[in-house]
């Protein structure tokens, strides 16, 4: 049984998801995905081979889709995104704590908090995206895909441009820690934002089976769709060049 929300409740929606995908720019600038992340990480005198490891933790959670992937319709598209969506906000947060933990234990429990925050939010993040998927299919209706995905790519692409041009007036002024700490608390500010604006997105209820009955998931007919396995390939071909 799904509840499914009206085409108008739909159309409504939009604009909070844009919204939303603009404050997620922000958020993602300041922390773990723009420049603000690596050059904090030199700051704290991390070498190229820890923040190698650092980076791996996104790509490399992102393998469980599959597994959680039947929980999430059974939770709900948009339940399972907002409670690990607004969960990384936290986990992120815990950034802000670096300073002191240099300070009290040394560099090397720096570098092993930093990595317990990051794996932490890699898992949030993989699982947050693996209910986004289709509950943006569910909510973008089919008739304006194309409209929404550009005006949504336009107003993020601004931001993140914006992001950039503030970090690095920031940073310029002063390279030092509490510069780091005012960007990331910036993102984590934004991130919340992010994940209030979701809250108005309709649709994403949960999927109740009759009893008895197990949802087809259809993995083999997905793989032998030509179309599917060249967005796949594609898609993965972006991922190797932007990480």
């Amino acid at each position: 049984m799904n509840n499914q929300p009206t085409t108008v409740e739909k159309l409504r929606g939009l604009r909070w998801s844009i919204a939303a995908n603009v404050a997620n720019t922000l958020f993602s600038q300041f922390t773990f995905f723009g420049s603000v992340f690596p050059l904090f990480l030199s700051q704290l005198g991390l070498n190229k081979s820890q923040m190698g490891f650092l980076f791996s933790l996104m790509p490399f959670f992102g393998v469980i889709s599959p597994v959680i992937a039947p929980a999430t319709v059974r939770f709900g598209y948009k339940n399972t995104y907002m409670v690990f969506w607004g969960t990384r906000k936290i986990v992120t947060a815990l950034l802000l704590l670096t300073p002191w933990v240099v300070m009290a234990f040394g560099l090397q429990a720096a570098v092993l908090f930093i990595s317990v925050i990051t794996a932490i939010f890699a898992f949030c993040r993989a699982v947050a995206e693996t209910a986004r998927v289709p509950w943006v299919q569910e909510f973008v209706p089919p008739s304006v895909q194309g409209k929404y995905t550009a005006t949504s790519n336009i107003f993020t692409s601004l931001a993140g441009f914006a992001s950039v041009l503030i970090a690095g007036y920031v940073l310029d002024r002063a390279h030092s820690l509490s510069s780091f700490m005012l960007l990331i608390a910036a993102g984590v500010f934004f991130g919340f934002i992010c994940v209030w604006l979701s809250g108005f997105i309709p649709g994403g209820a949960p999927t109740i089976h009759a009893a008895g009955t197990k949802p087809k998931r259809n993995l083999r007919d997905a793989l032998r769709d030509r179309n599917f396995m060249r967005y796949l390939l594609g898609v993965s071909v972006i991922i190797v060049a932007t990480t």
